[in-house]
């Protein structure tokens, strides 16, 4: 249970060009302009939230974050989330208090978060990957630090943290150009999730060194989060994704994962993710069904194709995000093809070539054509919109 009988931060304030300590039972004294760039809210201070520091949280993490808390401490049991949509369309989806107190308790007693403890969500609470984060922080009565959502979401930061969910884009710019400081920040936690992407194997060998047990999840909005933890680094790192206590898992007629819990009503959740099931609690992630391309009549994996490119990429292109899709074509009916964001030519020649000399695929697997955009457009979780891209060439 959670105590209502308590208030928020102690009744004094202060500013410095990175931090406000807000005093969230009191009205704050109108001051312009205001940059809040952090918000500290200690548990034992989580009782009320009035309206001053919600004028004040000038960033729409922060507002979101608070119009959350406050529709949790009031009890509310139903609560809408929209689906990122960088694989299809975006659609809101309704989940019940019980569900999301349900997955965090899974993941609170897999990690061994604690009272007194402190989460960081640097993750846009108006998904559930951010908001999940929040409701860990109130049930395992944990203390939170709110950043902006960004790229560099350490730039803020001024307070150590135990835990925290990032994509892994955030902990790869943090890994390339954190200062001192902010990698000590990292080093120095407990946990550290990691979701909404794969990760590279670029990024794996950086995570092996580092100290805080880094995990990659499985999961999606209608699983309320994730259902499944890969631990990346330390002594013993996990080869397979295992599943959290009380979630089932088979494959259906394609391949493809489905999952039976009490989250989803102990009915069976069809995905679209392929996957290798080497037990009843592990399972290798292959692709997702809707990344398959029939090229002349040969099934390719496009996140395959996209693992295996990553050397010649990162090596031509270390600064430029890519994927792989199908295009139309018409002797192949589809054909692999490589879309990459940079802002100069590039010799499609000498690149196509330089990939299938280098890159561990099949001859079907190889890219076979090359769309340069200047920028990606990014669905409103800050995915690359794939399906907006491949619209605009078709």
């Amino acid at each position: 249970m959670i105590c209502n009988n308590c208030r928020i931060i102690p009744p004094k304030w202060g500013i410095n060009r990175k931090t406000i300590n807000i005093p969230l039972n009191h009205h704050l004294p109108l001051l312009q302009p205001v940059t809040l760039s952090q918000l500290i809210l200690k548990y034992h201070e989580l009782g009320s939230l009035n309206q001053g520091p919600q004028k004040q949280a000038n960033q729409l993490e922060f507002r979101h974050a608070l119009s959350f808390i406050r529709q949790w401490r009031g009890g509310d049991e139903f609560f809408e989330f929209n689906t990122s949509g960088s694989t299809g369309q975006p659609k809101t989806i309704r989940i019940e208090r019980w569900r999301m107190e349900l997955s965090a308790q899974r993941t609170i007693d897999a990690l061994g978060l604690s009272e007194n403890m402190t989460a960081l969500l640097c993750m846009s609470p108006a998904f559930i990957g951010g908001a999940m984060m929040i409701v860990r922080a109130l049930m395992a009565r944990m203390n939170l630090t709110i950043v902006p959502a960004s790229r560099q979401p350490f730039e803020q930061l001024t307070v150590p943290f135990d835990f925290t969910a990032m994509v892994p884009m955030q902990l790869s710019e943090l890994l390339e150009s954190g200062t001192k400081e902010q990698l000590q920040y990292l080093d120095n936690a407990q946990h550290l999730l990691l979701g909404g992407a794969g990760v590279s194997n670029e990024l794996l060998k950086k995570i092996e060194s580092l100290k805080t047990t880094c995990w990659s999840t499985y999961g999606m909005t209608e699983t309320v989060s994730h259902i499944a933890l890969k631990q990346l680094n330390g002594s013993l790192p996990d080869k397979n994704f295992k599943v959290l206590d009380g979630v089932q898992i088979k494959t259906g007629d394609k391949g493809q994962l489905c999952i039976r819990d009490s989250i989803t009503n102990d009915q069976w959740l069809e995905t679209n993710d392929m996957v290798d099931i080497i037990n009843e609690k592990e399972f290798v992630w292959l692709g997702r069904l809707d990344n398959v391309i029939n090229t002349g009549g040969v099934k390719v994996m496009t996140d395959k194709v996209e693992m295996g490119v990553e050397m010649v990429m990162q090596e031509a292109f270390p600064d430029s995000r890519y994927f792989i899709a199908g295009m139309p074509h018409e002797t192949y009916g589809t054909v692999v093809t490589l879309f990459l964001e940079h802002n100069s030519l590039v010799d499609d020649t000498d690149l196509l070539k330089k990939i299938k000399k280098e890159a561990p695929l099949s001859k079907y697997e190889f890219p076979k054509r090359l769309v340069i955009l200047k920028s990606f457009p990014e669905t409103d979780s800050g995915k690359i919109d794939k399906q907006r891209i491949l619209k605009s060439q078709s």
